[in-house]
């Protein structure tokens, strides 16, 4: 478990190979948790292809209640890329995410949502916690 400021990330078991919805060939897949102060915040979701030109991690990142009944979470789609000296991060709408019907996620904001979201710091926070937690995510998304 990797720890960034307040924030704990558990990564869990990568996926094995599946195949691109946009491409149809191999591509991957990481899932986690996210604690804050020792307290359940946050689950993830992350897929990538190795086979893409243009080298992009997509994330689904929920946070929030866990424990209400039921949980109320904020859902964001967030792509990060390699920008030439620095990795960029950028929401993105439902559609452009795998995981944009689940219900443990629940319903993704829209790019619009997420830019004014008063989570959003927090969620990109999370997702750099993330990467630096993730080896084989960062070094796919940070070579060259």
């Amino acid at each position: 478990m990797k720890s960034c400021h307040i924030f704990k990330v558990e990564i869990g078991d990568e996926g094995v190979p599946a195949f691109c919805s946009c491409c149809d060939k191999p591509s991957y897949t990481a899932h986690g948790f996210v604690y804050k102060n020792e307290d359940a915040y946050g689950v993830y979701y992350a897929a990538w292809s190795n086979s893409h030109e243009n080298k992009f991690v997509v994330f689904a990142l929920a946070l929030g209640d866990w424990d209400a009944s039921p949980p109320q979470t904020t859902c964001f789609g967030v792509k990060i890329f390699d920008g030439g000296h620095q990795l960029m991060f950028s929401f993105v709408n439902p559609e452009e995410i795998p995981w944009k019907n689940s219900e443990l996620l629940g319903n993704p904001l829209t790019r619009e949502e997420a830019t004014t979201h008063p989570l959003k710091n927090e969620a990109l926070e999370i997702l750099e916690c993330i990467l630096q937690s993730n080896t084989t995510m960062y070094s796919y998304i940070a070579s060259e």
